[in-house]
């Protein structure tokens, strides 16, 4: 196996048995009301979204292969470790201590990974990580508002406001910067879109957050009606 990617096997191998309940996606707390998602970004889709050229895709290959030699390291410090710890999940009398040992290894990993992808980032200018802040955010909010028809005019509008939020907050991670998009998104939702529009999207809303409710009716009108 490629000693890069020795640091994704281990971890994928550590986490068959059982799944921390957020790294299941479910959350600590259950559903959409546990702990949030560590950060994911490819640092590939920067580099083609930024069309990065000469000296400056070498110095940008550098900082990632830095970022590659580091995870190496650290998952050759810690590979005997997890093994063991692995090996552990089986024994009733060792498991909760493993399993908190790797819980702790995955978290220490994500925050390395997180730090050396900003490493990575700080190598762009300042127009450059705006601009991938601002194209991003375009997609995203683009993507939320699509189904109402926007016209060329609110498109522009729309680029217009992401641009000022990105030179405002610029950032790697603009996918899991839940602030900085719904900053971004309410203020498209005031200043861009008709109250037509406003109202339409509101109805979208509400649909989409009605099959549970649904689902719960149904399960109480068969259970008797529950309590009115």
């Amino acid at each position: 196996m490629n000693k890069a990617l020795l640091t994704v096997a281990f971890l994928a191998a550590t986490f068959t048995l059982p799944l921390p309940s957020w790294a299941e996606g479910g959350g600590g707390g259950g559903g959409k009301g546990g702990k949030t998602a560590t950060p994911t970004v490819d640092l590939n889709e920067v580099a083609s979204v930024l069309q990065l050229k000469d000296a400056q895709r070498q110095q940008w290959d550098k900082a990632v292969e830095d970022k590659r030699v580091r995870l190496e390291e650290f998952d050759n410090a810690n590979k005997t470790a997890v093994d063991n710890a692995q090996k552990g999940l089986s024994d009733p009398k060792r498991k909760a201590q493993a399993q908190r040992f790797l819980d702790k290894v995955k978290a220490d990993l994500e925050a390395l990974e997180v730090s050396l992808n900003n490493k990575v980032f700080a190598t762009l200018t300042t127009e450059q990580q705006v601009l991938w802040t601002s194209t991003k955010l375009q997609h995203i909010v683009m993507s939320e508002f699509a189904a109402l028809g926007l016209m060329p005019d609110q498109e522009q509008k729309i680029k217009s406001i992401c641009d000022a939020a990105a030179s405002r907050s610029p950032c790697l991670y603009v996918e899991s910067n839940q602030a900085l998009i719904k900053s971004v998104k309410q203020d498209v939702f005031n200043n861009v879109l008709t109250q037509e529009q406003r109202n339409s999207y509101t109805k979208l809303q509400q649909q989409v957050n009605q099959p549970k409710n649904k689902g719960g009716a149904k399960g109480g009108a068969k259970g008797g009606g529950g309590g009115g």
